[in-house]
C-alpha cells in the first residue's frame, strides 16, 4: 500500500479543505521554506504533516499537534481552532499510485475525543489498529500488534525528536517482543512458531519477576539461606519439645490433653490481665507520689500573683481574691491525690482478685497441674507459646520454599519448551539477513560512504548493526536509518513480503547534503515512497532533488500547515 493523498478538513461552520497533499513514488519532501530565524514551537509546520500521518496510522497523542512536549508549551489558540473547527484528516491508501485496484480511506478526527473510521466505518482504537494490520501487513492474527510494526515505517515520535534506530518502541518493550517483531518483518521464522516463542519468553520473564518478588517480600537473597533457617528451626523445636518433656508427664498429658489445654489458655489470660493491671498500678502510684510531693512543696505565689493580676486587669468586677486562687490551687492538688488514691486501691483489688482466680484455677485442676513438675504452670505456658511461635515461623519459611520450588519447576519446564521451539525453526535467518544486507551494505555505502551490516544477535537485543568504521556520530546514525529503511523496502519487495511501501522520516537535518542526495537517488529508483520533513536549505544544497516534483508542500510563516494565525500574527 502507498499513501496517495492526505487532506485536512475544517467542518465547522462549513466543510472546507485546509490542506491537501498528494504523494508520488520516490522522494516526497514537506519543506519548511521560512528564510528568517524563528523560535522553537513558533508555529506548527513541516513536522505536523508527519504527525497527522502517524495519527492516521493509529497513533495516540492528538495533543502533540499543538503542544511542545520538551518546553511544556500549549498553543491554546491552535488547540481551540482544531476543537472548535472540528478538524479531521483523511489519508488515502492505494495498492498502486497509477492504476489502483484497492483503495482505503482512513479518517481521523483531530479534535479532542474525535473518532476514527476506515472506508466510512467507525472503529474504536483497538479495532482500528487491528484492521490496519490486515490492510498493510496482511496480518490477520494481530501478532505482532500494528503499532509495534508501523513504527519502523513511520519514524515520527509524537513526544520528542526521533533519534532511535532498531529499538524504536517505548522503553518498556522487551527484547523478546522485538525479536517477534523483526522475525515477522524479515520472515526469520514461521509466525505461529514465533508467537509461541514470544509467549514462552514472556512466561520466563514473568516467572523470573515472580521469583524476585518472592525474595523481596520475604527479605531473602538466596533460597539456600531459607532452607538453612528451616533446619535451624527444627533444632530449636526439638530443644523446646525436650524441655516440655522434662516438666510434664507425657503419657498423662496425652490422656488429658483437652483439660491441660484449657488450663494453659485460662492461665495465660489471667497472666496477661495481671501484667496489664500491674502496669496501670505502676503508673497510678507514680502519679500519686508526684501529687503528694507537689503538695509538700511551698506554692510559688509570685507566679500565681502574676496570673491573678493579669486576670483582674482584663476582667470587670472580679469577685475572687488572691487568697481564693491559692486555696483553689491547693484544692486541685488534694482532688488529684484523692482520685489517684482511689485508683490505686481499685487496681490493687483487681490484681488481688485476678491472682486469686488464677490460684483457684490451679486448685480446681490440681490433678492436671500435678502433671507439671513443681507445678510450674508459668514455665509450661511459656515453653508451649515458644513452641507454637517456632512452628508458625518455620511453616512460613516452608511455604516460601514450596512456592519457590513450584516457580522454579515452571521456569525450567518453560526453558525446555523454549529450547524445543527454537530448535524446531526450519528457517535459516542468516540467509534472509544476508539477502537484506545485499541492499543495506550498498545503500549505506552510497549514503554514508561506510559499509553497514545487519546480523542476528544471540544474546540481549535480537539484531545489531556492525559498522566497520570506528564510531557512529548522530549524523551517521540518521543516514544509517535512511539506508536501513530503504534497504528493507527493496528486500521486502524482492521477497514478496506485504508491507507499507512508504517510509516517513522526521528531522534529517543532521544528514549531510551528499547523504541526502544519495538517499533521494535510491528512493527514486526503488518501489517505495520516501516522505521527509526538511528545511529549505537542506534540499537547496542537495543534488538529485527536483524541487518542482519532489517537493510536495512548502510551508512558511505566513502559510502554516493548519493555516492558523495567532492574534499577534493577524
Amino acid at each position: 500500500m502507498y499513501i496517495a493523498k492526505l487532506t485536512v478538513y475544517k467542518s465547522v461552520p462549513l466543510v472546507e479543505i485546509i490542506r491537501e497533499i498528494t504523494f508520488k513514488k520516490g522522494a516526497n519532501f514537506i519543506v519548511d521554506a521560512r528564510t528568517t530565524e524563528y523560535s522553537r514551537g513558533n508555529g506548527i509546520g513541516k513536522t505536523t504533516a508527519l504527525r497527522v500521518i502517524d495519527l492516521c496510522m493509529g497513533a495516540k497523542g492528538r495533543k502533540y499537534l499543538y503542544t511542545d512536549e520538551e518546553l511544556s508549551l500549549v498553543n491554546e489558540g491552535l488547540k481551540d481552532f482544531i476543537d472548535n473547527g472540528k478538524l479531521y484528516a483523511e489519508l488515502i491508501l492505494q495498492d498502486s499510485l497509477t492504476n489502483p485496484k484497492i483503495s482505503h480511506t482512513l479518517c481521523v478526527e483531530l479534535f479532542t475525543r474525535g473518532t476514527r473510521s476506515i472506508d466510512g466505518e467507525k472503529y474504536n482504537e483497538k479495532d482500528y489498529r487491528t484492521e490496519l494490520n490486515k490492510i498493510l501487513f496482511d496480518n490477520n492474527f494481530d501478532k505482532p500488534k500494528f503499532r509495534e510494526l508501523i513504527g519502523m515505517f513511520v519514524r515520527v515520535n509524537l513526544k520528542d525528536d526521533n533519534n532511535k534506530f532498531l529499538k524504536y518502541l517505548d522503553n518498556y518493550s522487551s527484547n523478546a517482543e522485538y525479536d517477534n517483531i523483526y522475525s515477522f518483518l524479515f520472515r526469520l521464522g514461521d509466525q505461529a512458531l514465533n508467537d509461541a516463542i514470544l509467549e514462552a519468553r514472556r512466561r520466563l520473564g514473568s516467572l523470573d519477576t515472580s521469583i524476585l518478588q518472592l525474595f523481596a517480600m520475604n527479605r531473602i537473597k538466596d533460597i539456600s539461606s531459607v532452607e538453612q533457617e528451616v533446619v535451624e528451626f527444627d533444632k530449636e523445636i526439638r530443644i523446646v519439645k525436650q524441655n516440655l518433656d522434662n516438666i510434664i508427664d507425657t503419657d498423662a498429658l496425652k490422656k488429658n490433653e483437652a483439660e491441660i489445654g484449657y488450663v494453659r489458655t485460662k492461665y495465660s489470660e489471667f497472666s496477661e490481665n495481671l501484667s496489664r493491671y500491674g502496669y496501670r498500678l505502676q503508673k497510678a502510684a507514680e502519679t500519686l507520689r508526684n501529687a503528694e510531693q507537689e503538695k509538700e512543696m511551698p506554692i510559688d505565689q509570685t507566679v500565681l500573683k502574676g496570673i491573678y493580676d493579669d486576670t483582674r486587669l482584663n476582667t470587670d468586677n472580679l469577685s475572687r481574691t488572691f487568697q481564693d486562687l491559692i486555696d483553689f490551687n491547693k484544692q486541685l492538688i488534694d482532688n488529684k491525690i484523692s482520685f489517684f488514691t482511689r485508683q490505686v486501691d481499685k487496681i490493687t483489688k483487681k490484681i488481688d482478685q485476678l491472682s486469686l482466680q488464677r490460684e483457684e484455677l490451679l486448685h480446681a485442676h490440681e490433678d492436671t497441674v500435678m502433671m507439671i513438675k513443681n507445678k510450674d504452670v508459668q514455665g509450661y505456658v511459656s515453653l508451649q507459646a515458644r513452641l507454637e511461635d517456632l512452628i508458625r515461623e518455620q511453616a512460613k519459611l516452608q511455604k516460601v520454599i514450596e512456592i519457590y520450588e513450584d516457580l522454579s519447576s515452571q521456569y525450567e519446564d518453560t526453558k525446555l519448551e523454549l529450547d524445543r521451539l527454537s530448535k524446531s525453526n526450519e528457517y535459516d535467518p542468516r540467509a534472509n539477513i544476508s539477502q537484506f544486507n545485499s541492499f543495506f551494505t550498498k545503500y549505506s555505502q552510497d549514503i554514508n560512504n561506510e559499509s553497514f551490516m545487519l546480523y542476528r544477535n544471540t544474546s540481549n537485543f535480537p539484531l545489531a548493526i556492525k559498522n566497520r568504521s570506528s564510531g557512529v556520530s548522530t549524523g551517521t546514525k540518521k543516514s544509517a536509518i535512511a539506508g536501513f529503511d530503504l534497504a528493507y523496502q527493496s528486500y521486502a519487495t524482492k521477497e514478496n513480503i506485504k508491507h507499507p511501501h512508504f517510509v516517513v522520516h522526521d528531522l534529517i537535518e543532521n544528514m549531510d547534503s551528499a547523504g541526502l542526495s544519495a538517499a533521494v537517488k535510491i528512493a527514486n529508483s526503488i518501489d517505495c515512497q520516501y516522505i521527509v520533513a526538511v528545511l529549505k536549505e537542506k534540499i537547496d544544497n542537495a543534488q538529485n532533488v527536483d524541487q518542482t516534483v519532489d517537493v510536495r508542500m512548502r510551508l512558511t510563516q505566513e502559510d502554516k500547515f493548519f493555516k492558523f494565525k495567532s492574534k499577534d500574527e493577524k
